[in-house]
């Protein structure tokens, strides 16, 4: 049976970390080591999902508590995250973040929680319309003032001046990561749903490693019915 063990970044085992970037390897071209690793530290912990033992999928975590506009904000950004195809239409990783989200919500509730998400592929960017009613890019909604200034700060601070605040955008170096061909590949019956065409037009050099820069508030009035009712009785 599929669970999920959320680990500090402290207590990763070798083995996990073997494992992760074997998996990493498998959905990714360009995968370093080092790099992997560095980006590692400098997270809180991992959201790890495994079967018998084995792992089969994951995605680090950091909280960054920044003031934007005078006013005290947390944000939760999640930084590398894959799953083994085994479980893609598994929701047993998604469900560990929204429980995880849930309790640093209610820790401080004062202080309002952001989801900070960068996306490769169409799959990732779908976890939004699935899990919140309001979130940006969204081809319902403008960004803003305060949403633009949040990402903007982080943006610059967080993704090594290859953050583009115009378009959103986190443009890819020629050895950087990108989404092996085959794994998020977008077809023409796929350009037919609303979000994955959405999500093509915001990040047209996506195949290169192009990464949309996602932002939604999480707070029970924004999260779906359906996903509010699973995190509470799970």
């Amino acid at each position: 049976m599929l669970q999920s063990i959320i680990i500090p970044v402290s207590n990763i085992s070798p083995q996990d970390k073997i494992d992760m970037l074997s998996l990493m390897s498998d959905y990714y071209e360009n995968v370093s080591e080092e790099q992997f690793l560095t980006d590692l530290e400098k997270k809180d912990c991992v959201i790890v999902i495994k079967e018998e033992g084995f792992l089969y999928g994951f995605s680090t975590q950091v909280l960054l508590r920044r003031t934007i506009e005078g006013q005290n904000i947390r944000i939760l950004f999640s930084g590398d995250t894959v799953i083994d195809k085994k479980h893609r239409n598994s929701f047993v990783l998604p469900l560990a973040w929204g429980k995880m989200m849930l309790s640093i919500l209610k820790d401080q509730s004062d202080i309002p929680l952001y989801w900070l998400l960068t996306t490769k592929g169409y799959k990732t960017y779908r976890y939004l319309p699935v899990f919140f009613n309001d979130y940006f890019p969204s081809p319902t909604r403008k960004l803003t003032d305060f949403e633009a200034n949040i990402l903007s700060h982080v943006g610059k601070e967080l993704f090594n001046g290859k953050f583009d605040g115009n378009h959103w955008i986190i443009h890819a170096k020629d050895k950087d990561q990108r989404l092996r061909p085959g794994v998020a590949d977008i077809t023409e019956a796929k350009r037919n749903k609303e979000e994955i065409a959405y999500f093509e037009k915001m990040n047209p050099n996506h195949p290169s490693g192009d990464e949309l820069v996602c932002l939604a508030q999480f707070k029970e009035q924004n999260l779906k019915p359906f996903i509010l009712k699973r995190l509470l009785n799970s």
